[in-house]
């Protein structure tokens, strides 16, 4: 007998792992939403709309999607998904614990359209590019420059 039933009927943060989305990739789902909309729809929009009952109106359908979706916009402050108007992917990272097995949760194998690992990547050499201007400045404003030939040196300097 195939795993594959018994993989379906896992149970996982107290409730069996569901989908709404059906096999349809997310970037489409994401394309039809923003027609139906006529505007663009954050990654957390698209998150909940796939991962609740009547369009993203209804009850979550596991208690892992409920969890992620009220720690996310908890951690952001936002109340309603609508009104954001960026998406938090560090926060993300953060409430999901990260990729697993190259995925991350909520958008499987694709991050909007990047690999979870490739978004891992991009934000650790972003927080090495930032760590590497900070020291920068630091240097540049320790030479007890004035603020405004600091900035002016630090605009040069990029």
């Amino acid at each position: 007998m195939s795993n594959c039933p018994k993989n379906r009927l896992t149970e996982k943060d107290g409730s069996i792992t569901k989908h709404t989305g059906g096999s349809i990739p997310l970037g489409a789902h994401m394309q039809k939403i923003e027609k139906e909309l006529c505007r663009e729809v954050t990654e957390i929009e698209l998150f909940q709309r796939c991962h609740r009952k009547n369009k993203g109106s209804g009850e979550f359908i596991d208690n892992k999607s409920k969890k992620i979706s009220e720690e996310y916009l908890g951690k952001t402050g936002y109340t309603d998904v609508s009104s954001q108007s960026s998406f938090d992917l560090s926060t993300w990272y953060d409430v999901t614990g990260g990729p697993s097995k190259g995925r991350l949760y909520g958008f499987g194998s694709n991050s909007s359209s990047t690999s979870a690992s490739s978004v891992s990547s991009t934000i650790k050499a972003s927080e090495e590019k930032l760590n590497e201007l900070t020291k920068a400045v630091e240097d540049m404003c320790s030479t007890g420059l004035s603020t405004t030939e600091c900035a002016t040196n630090f605009s040069i300097a990029i």
